[in-house]
């Protein structure tokens, strides 16, 4: 005979962790135990609607929720803290509707791959938090909402009939949606091409004693697109796409007050396995460690921005003028987006 024990909160949260498919709606497998705990669930959401208009979203959201998205809303029981924070900072006026029109959007960091490996829940939680509530601080209202709603220009070229630019927005939810909460995209002809994600992240999260960190957690090209990657980095001087929306991320993080970044490695991006080890690592590994950025007792890379250069005296003969010209290049690109920022307020 199974025996009732009474929970607490503590016992509560090591229970659902310990079930990671747990689905409190549609699950019918379920032992006594987890049954009486799922009711137990049901009923503190149930309370907490009459508290806050945010969880009373959520309850009516739950029904239109996939059997996937169910499943990870099953386990805001061990944050229901973490989540009435989040729906307070998505009441700010220029967060306003966001969770209606990406209805998925507060509960992302329940997904095991958010952002990076090896998180646990509330770090994941701490991250979407600072974000939101960093961008509200420093983006003005208009701004952030043109950023969440659309695209925001930061560069555009038009040369030989074809049209590049560098777009901020929030990552797109068939793309690449748990890998970052702010997308910088390179697009040729309008299509986007090339890809990096980030999140204004509290620094304890990657060791680092700074108040605000730009974590990078997606820095790949689309699929099917390597032709016109090839033609936009022959166009905009030589500038490779990962190093081109880098120099744009240095203007935002000029323009907003961040001084440091953190990159993740290849062993801890949410699709590593060892079939494609090789070509996260150079995507990745290979490319912090180009631009300085040292590895840290965490595997993430850190570097102080903006980013240090090399001595000009260390570049080899024959291409130095080559050399001065990128950088002048992906400079302009980083002044004119903080300019931008700047201005916009």
């Amino acid at each position: 005979m199974h025996k009732s024990v009474q929970p607490n909160s503590d016992s509560l949260a090591v229970q659902i962790r310990f079930v990671p498919i747990l689905d409190p709606w549609n699950r019918h497998a379920l032992d006594h135990r987890v049954q009486h705990w799922k009711h137990l669930l049901i009923e503190r959401i149930r309370k907490s609607r009459s508290r806050h208009p945010f969880m009373n979203l959520a309850w009516k959201l739950r029904a239109r929720l996939s059997p996937q998205s169910a499943r990870k809303l099953g386990r805001v029981s061990i944050s229901i803290p973490r989540l009435l924070e989040i729906f307070q900072i998505l009441k700010l006026p220029a967060l306003h509707g966001i969770a209606a029109t990406y209805r998925e959007l507060p509960f992302k960091y329940l997904a095991d791959d958010y952002l990076a490996r090896d998180l646990s829940v509330d770090q994941r939680a701490a991250c979407f938090l600072h974000h939101y509530k960093y961008l509200a601080a420093k983006f003005p209202a208009d701004l952030l909402r043109r950023t969440l709603y659309g695209d925001v220009a930061m560069l555009d070229i038009n040369e030989s009939g074809n049209a590049y630019a560098v777009t901020m927005g929030l990552p797109k939810p068939s793309d690449c949606e748990f890998e970052g909460e702010l997308s910088l995209y390179l697009r040729v002809n309008g299509a986007p091409v090339f890809n990096l994600s980030c999140t204004v992240v509290p620094g304890w999260i990657v060791e680092s004693s700074a108040p605000d960190v730009l974590f990078i957690t997606r820095l790949q090209g689309i699929e099917g697109c390597l032709q016109p990657i090839s033609l936009a980095t022959r166009t905009l001087c030589e500038v490779a796409p990962p190093a081109l929306l880098f120099a744009a991320l240095e203007g935002i993080a000029r323009a907003c007050g961040i001084h440091e970044m953190a990159g993740i490695c290849a062993t801890r991006h949410v699709s590593y396995n060892k079939d494609c080890a090789n070509s996260l690592n150079e995507a990745y590994d290979d490319f912090f460690t180009a631009i300085g950025a040292a590895r840290s007792s965490t595997g993430f890379f850190c570097s102080p921005l903006p980013a240090p250069q090399k001595p000009l005296a260390t570049i080899k003969q024959g291409h130095k003028i080559r050399t001065r010209k990128k950088r002048a290049f992906k400079q302009q690109l980083a002044d004119d987006v903080c300019r931008l920022l700047r201005e916009s307020r």
